[in-house]
């Protein structure tokens, strides 16, 4: 009978065991009923034991090797899961117990469409590896992700975002509620998808193809539903407050940070690129939004996401395209700093390594070597559906596997390092304000972000000079970061934190400083004089940043040091496109003084002429066109080396522009005539 029974009688002891160390916080009730509840549970496990079965499938997977798969040779891999326990698993969340969720496709059917559920992977014999599965949520529609929140699950699928959580604390889900959907019928392959906790406190929601979202929660409060406008591109998502703003680019195929924050996307037209000017800098001079500010660190060899010759898992669109994942703990080493996975294109199952270096105000990709190949195989089943680092900075490849009802977590390590083991045994949920304020200068930038989050659920009198003290005193830079992320979002920082930070003697403190003085620009003068004796910056990723946080000012000395660090950095393609974000309505004048000023030509400036006379004919009206046209003409006779590259920027706008530009016949000649010249 018990033998017959050891998978009903494994989930009932853990379920058990769950609710022992909840009964500790009870003492009457233990005091009441422990005795007998410690003999029948030791019954139970007595019982359990006292048959003995052969190894499971998994087991046997476990311990033999791998001889399918190339490494490098200073790590190892091992199974950590495999079938039957699982089946084609497309995500893996690890929450603050260490308890590991996996999103798997437990029924696929034609077309698009397939069915899935959340398992919680347990370990009811205490050898560190699971054995076991608890169903947190079953019968889910096409789901492409998720993100722990709270006391359960942001989830996406190609069209709606929903929040399930567990409010009855018996690790099911109980409560699904619809945060966002999309408006019309949805025919894409792909759509919302990948959440990810970003530094800024905001969920970043990957999408390529969705328009506009519906909030039903808003029409319930009010009447009338709000409607979220995306544009097409990716966006950010505020759980608490329900609001969504579109961020720069679109993410076909994914999307993540490094460890500094920085945002990388992968969609149609590029592999892996860097998102270096945010959405709300350009949305200061709208045409700007229809330029690209993504730089396309490792472009697509095809036209489109679907790489040629790629195999794709029958029916699943969610896995077409390329993958990439920036390594951001610190167990394999130093040298495994700012790497990059990507998969090769043309095979999933081939990943190679790059190395992620600033290049001026964005980055670039180096290989470590010519091949660059960092993992592979050659089983014909494998088929990795995600990349995913751990609490222990061990990397985590799910193995979707194009076999039917198979598939497996595994993980990859250090040689000789110590074994997987921390399943179900964490206690950062536990933690008081102080430690997780600790646990922020964790190298590991998993418990980072499991910290940050979790702050950000609690409200403590002691958080604020807790976060405090560790800005003034941390050596970890990224720690400050995280602190003031965390204090901005119970919006306590103040002049004295924001000080220190802008005087960090780190370039990514500073960065991130600067960008959150944004918000106290009006309330704190002081901070705007701040960032104004700046000039001297000498990282030029945070010059950017500068660049476009002095956007938001109309100060003259604002207009002073913009100016100052666009002749700076002229030969940055980036800092044109900030430069250009802070320059609605003043356009003109500024082209005009900038041919003034500058007497010799470069290819940098040539390039900045012609954008800037691009956004005049975008998105001046006719009168500011006409006054640019008179002024070309005046200058035509002597053929300044700027003109050409005037007129092939305003031709490109107009013909850009929204709404066709009217214009008098005389200048319609005078704009013919000029560019007859070329």
């Amino acid at each position: 009978m018990w033998k017959d029974n050891r998978k009903a009688l494994a989930i009932r002891i853990f379920q058990l065991k769950t609710l022992t160390s909840r009964l500790k916080n009870t003492p009457m009730l233990v005091k009441k009923c422990g005795k007998k509840y410690v003999w029948t549970l030791l019954a139970f496990i007595m019982a359990a034991g006292c048959t003995s079965s052969p190894p499971s499938p998994y087991e046997q997977l476990t311990h033999k090797q791998l001889p399918h798969f190339r490494i490098p040779e200073e790590l190892q891999l091992e199974i950590i899961a495999a079938e039957p326990l699982l089946v084609n698993p497309l995500y893996m969340e690890v929450d603050e117990y260490g308890r590991l969720f996996v999103l798997e496709a437990t029924a696929v059917r034609e077309g698009s469409d397939y069915t899935a559920r959340i398992s919680q992977l347990i370990d009811t014999n205490l050898d560190g590896y699971p054995d076991q599965r608890l169903t947190f949520a079953d019968g889910l529609a096409s789901p492409t992700g998720m993100l722990r929140w709270k006391n359960g699950f942001l989830l996406t699928s190609a069209a709606s975002v929903s929040f399930l959580a567990d409010t009855n604390d018996d690790q099911q889900a109980d409560m699904r509620e619809v945060l966002f959907e999309a408006r019309h019928s949805y025919t894409k392959t792909k759509g919302l998808h990948a959440p990810v906790l970003g530094i800024d406190n905001q969920v970043y929601i990957a999408n390529g193809y969705i328009d506009s979202l519906y909030c039903p929660l808003s029409a319930a409060e009010s009447g009338k539903g709000q409607i979220f406008s995306s544009e097409g591109r990716s966006m950010r998502l505020l759980p608490d407050s329900v609001r969504l703003s579109p961020t720069a680019s679109q993410a076909h195929f994914g999307h993540g940070f490094d460890p500094s924050g920085n945002y990388f996307v992968s969609n149609d037209s590029c592999l892996l690129g860097h998102e270096v000017v945010a959405y709300p800098y350009l949305l200061q001079n709208p045409p700007l939004l229809s330029w690209s500010a993504v730089q396309c660190m490792l472009a697509d060899s095809g036209s489109s996401g679907q790489l040629p010759g790629m195999p794709v898992a029958p029916g699943l669109p969610l896995l077409e395209g390329p993958m990439f994942h920036i390594y951001e703990g610190a167990h394999l080493g130093a040298a495994y700093s700012q790497v990059v996975l990507v998969s090769q294109p043309g095979k999933r199952s081939h990943i190679r390594a790059f190395f992620l270096e600033q290049d001026k105000s964005s980055f670039r990709l180096t290989s470590p070597d010519s091949s660059s190949l960092f993992f592979s195989s050659s089983d014909s089943t494998f088929y990795p559906s995600g990349i995913f680092g751990g609490p222990d900075g061990a990397l985590y490849i799910l193995d979707y596997s194009s076999a039917p009802n198979q598939g497996r977590i595994y993980r990859l390590s250090q040689k000789n390092s110590a074994p997987f083991s921390w399943l179900g045994r964490l206690l950062l949920g536990k933690s008081s304000v102080s430690s997780l304020v600790q646990t922020l200068e964790t190298p590991n930038v998993w418990w980072r972000k499991q910290a940050q989050r979790l702050l950000l659920h609690r409200e403590d009198t002691q958080m604020r000079e807790a976060l405090f003290e560790l800005i003034k005193n941390s050596e970890f830079p990224l720690a400050k970061v995280h602190a003031l992320w965390t204090l901005q979002h119970f919006q306590l920082n103040d002049p004295i934190s924001l000080d220190l930070a802008l005087k960090d003697p780190d370039a990514v403190v500073r960065r991130h400083a600067i960008k959150i003085t944004e918000i106290y620009r009006q309330r704190h003068p002081v901070l705007l004089r701040q960032l104004l004796k700046m000039t001297t910056e000498k990282d030029p990723q945070v010059r950017l940043q500068l660049l476009c946080s002095l956007g938001f000012s109309n100060h003259s000395s604002s207009n002073l040091v913009r100016r100052y660090l666009l002749n700076k950095d002229i030969a940055d393609h980036w800092v044109h496109l900030a430069a250009l974000s802070s320059m609605r309505e003043i356009e003109l004048p500024t082209l005009i003084q900038l041919v003034s000023d500058w007497e010799e030509p470069t290819a940098s400036r040539q390039e900045f002429i012609e954008e800037i006379s691009r956004l005049i004919g975008q998105n001046a009206g006719s009168e500011t066109i006409e006054e640019l046209l008179a002024f070309l003409n005046e200058q035509a006779a002597n053929r300044p080396w700027w003109l050409e590259s005037c007129i092939r920027g305003l031709r490109q706008g107009i013909n850009e522009a929204s709404s066709p530009v009217e214009l008098s016949a005389v200048r319609i000649r005078q704009l013919s005539r000029l560019s007859e010249l070329f």
